[in-house]
């Protein structure tokens, strides 16, 4: 299945392209909602996503067959960490670092996990940077968000034990926290009354144990279980080649 790929910084060949846990508990009323209410609420959702320098940004993709792809960036220290999931089992972990100049690439070959190091290209390190300073994740996808929702028509239901309000339509789910001034948590995508995918946002302190593990090799997995699985493996240091277009970057 073809999602949006959200890692705006891999640009190394040629580009590859946050979270609470919600329950489905909602009260059984169905409240319609106004275009004037649901306009207002998504511009405040667009002010929250805007992220200041004590948070790390977290995107969470999964979709039906098992397929997750989790992102982490840290814009002012210019880190990222993106890791691809199968069925609970970890694909691929990638982090940019150095501001952008190298970037860890952990995948598997013939069944045992591998590392390489590589330098990149000084014009992709720079682009890099740059998108690390101009461009906000989550602010983009909230965004999105926002402009395509708000001539839908939706129905407003509490979620049981929660400060999160779900907003449900016959496509699109979404879920803002009340008490973050409306941050957006998640949003559901739906065919034939079907959720196909899930987009969960999350702002992550930095002093917090969860922002002080990332972006290293042996991070925790999204199931909280070790990275040490990733301990000792074998390394390999390159350079990037000198021919990866630019222009094919994003």
């Amino acid at each position: 299945m073809k999602i949006k790929k959200i890692g705006f910084f891999m640009l190394i060949i040629g580009i590859f392209t946050s979270a609470s846990i919600i329950s489905n508990a909602a009260l059984d009323s169905n409240e319609k909602v106004s275009k004037k209410e649901i306009t207002s609420l998504l511009e405040e959702a667009e002010e929250q996503s805007n992220i200041d320098n004590g948070y790390l940004e977290h995107i969470t993709i999964s979709t039906e067959d098992g397929y997750v792809l989790d992102t982490y960036v840290d814009r002012e220290n210019y880190l990222e960490q993106i890791d691809e999931y199968e069925n609970g089992e970890l694909v691929s972990r990638k982090i940019f670092y150095d501001e952008g100049r190298k970037l860890l690439s952990i995948g598997k070959d013939n069944g045992e996990y591998g590392a390489v190091v590589m330098t990149l290209d000084p014009e992709i390190a720079a682009e890099n940077k740059r998108l690390f300073d101009e461009v906000s994740q989550i602010e983009s996808y909230v965004s999105d968000v926002s402009k395509s929702s708000r001539s839908i028509s939706f129905k407003k239901k509490q979620i049981l034990d929660s400060s999160i309000v779900k907003y449900s339509s016959k496509n699109i789910n979404l879920y803002f926290d009340e008490s973050s001034n409306n941050f957006l948590t998640k949003q559901e995508d739906l065919k034939d009354g079907k959720v196909y995918q899930t987009t969960e946002y999350e702002k992550i302190s930095k002093k917090s144990k969860a922002g002080k593990s990332l972006f290293s090799q042996t991070s925790p997995l999204n199931n909280n279980e070790s990275g040490s699985i990733l301990d000792d493996i074998e390394t390999i240091y390159i350079n990037q080649e000198k021919d990866v277009p630019l222009d094919e970057a994003r």
